[in-house]
């Protein structure tokens, strides 16, 4: 099962201590909630799951167009930090994709430069 949202990545946004709560941050909450709100097949009943997760990330405005046509596909080394990307993603689907993000067995995921952000997600269980 696979899925593919439309809106630039945003990491796992490290949550703020008020008052002894934990709060995740505002633009975190809203991706997680884009993302879970997407995941239209129901739980994924399996005791073995495979993740892959490829991160289509936004080539600068401020390059030329040469150079702007040139990175489409070409590997994304900047921030933000793939595991990060990962995590908000994983944490979105638990308990909606999978009952639990332990039975998680492998994962593969990737950055990469494109025209269009989006997050490419596809979620399989082993039996």
């Amino acid at each position: 099962m696979d899925m593919t949202v439309y809106a630039e990545p945003v990491p796992k946004g490290r949550p703020r201590f008020y008052g002894g709560h934990a709060v995740t941050p505002e633009k975190t909450r809203k991706y997680e909630k884009l993302i879970r709100d997407s995941w239209t097949y129901g739980l994924i009943d399996a005791e073995d799951v495979i993740v892959h997760m490829v991160f289509v990330m936004p080539i600068p405005k401020s390059y030329s167009k040469k150079k702007q046509a040139a990175l489409v596909g070409a590997s994304h080394t900047k921030k933000p930090d793939l595991d990060n990307l990962v995590k908000a993603v994983l944490d979105a689907l638990n308990g909606k994709a999978f009952a639990d993000d332990s039975v998680i067995s492998s994962i593969s995921a990737s950055k990469e430069y494109g025209n269009e952000p989006s997050v490419w997600v596809s979620i399989a269980g082993r039996l």
